[in-house]
């Protein structure tokens, strides 16, 4: 069991990234814009966090500890699966949405309802806008982390090595690939290997708002944590870890009033009420000092 808890532990660290670090908000702003210069040849998606000491590890993961026992491991395999099954069967009974869920097929979809709502998944919410992973790094007013963090993971790199990985020789073998990761199954041993993305065909309002998509693990026996090294390790750092330093204070509201002009805000990000209170605070937090 120790050699089986090692093991995990050495998979995990094989994951290599570059890191950048910046003081500045305007150097950062640059740095973030000139991206979309290369967007015809890279296909990014972020993420953003609020303590750059955070790893990318989906919440569903984040539950099952390193040195459990066999039983609690056994048990963690199978603990999403319950989660859905149970949530489809009172679904009905709690829901204010108007939609018929028995439409809903796929995985993926109620995964995303799932998480929406609070649950554990194996779900890793990214976005396609890197001003919106970069607003949801700073917008915390209350997070006392000295870094926030923004991860860049390109999306043609999962691609190009899970054409090969699968051995895809379909002329159009992007698409085909694409249509792969929606067939995700929880419960099942037949899943593949490797990591998978999804921006949602009819996403519901808050993720459309925030180009939100997920990276998930599409196989039940490795953990998304376990397979980050396959894209990105010390023969080639293909994920960025951008660090901005929170220490001066003056930047951090640079950077939201910036942001805020952009039309990136809670209120454009989460429609309602809540988006708009969260926004009162926020501009508070800026006009201060």
């Amino acid at each position: 069991m120790n050699k089986e808890i090692d093991n995990k532990n050495k998979l995990e660290e094989l994951f290599q990234y570059e890191i950048v670090t910046f003081t500045e908000w305007k150097k950062l702003r640059d740095f973030l814009f000139n991206l979309n210069e290369k967007s015809s040849i890279h296909h990014y998606c972020y993420r953003g966090q609020s303590d750059a000491n955070w790893t990318l590890k989906p919440s569903i993961e984040r539950l099952h500890s390193k040195d459990a026992d066999f039983f609690t491991k056994e048990w963690n395999r199978i603990t999403e699966k319950n989660i859905l099954d149970n949530y489809k069967k009172g679904f009905h009974l709690f829901s204010e949405n108007t939609f018929d869920h028995r439409t809903i097929n796929n995985d993926i979809d109620w995964l995303s309802l799932m998480q929406h709502h609070g649950a554990a998944t194996r779900l890793l919410d990214v976005s396609a806008s890197q001003f919106i992973s970069c607003f949801f790094a700073l917008s915390d007013v209350f997070s006392i982390s000295e870094s926030a963090c923004i991860w860049i993971i390109p999306l043609n790199v999962l691609d190009n090595f899970n054409v090969e990985k699968l051995n895809i020789t379909a002329k159009d073998r992007y698409n085909h690939l694409y249509n792969e990761y929606q067939m995700l199954k929880l419960g099942t041993g037949k899943g593949k290997e490797i990591i998978g993305y999804s921006f949602l065909d009819m996403p519901s309002k808050r993720p459309f708002l925030q180009k939100g998509g997920f990276l998930y693990s599409m196989t039940n026996k490795q953990s998304f944590s376990e397979l980050l090294h396959l894209y990105s390790n010390e023969n080639k750092k293909n994920i960025k870890k951008v660090i901005f330093k929170k220490e001066n204070k003056h930047e951090v509201k640079l950077a939201l009033k910036d942001l805020i002009n952009m039309n990136v805000s809670f209120s454009t990000l989460f429609p309602g009420l809540d988006g708009y209170t969260k926004d009162l605070l926020l501009r508070e937090y800026i006009s201060i000092g």
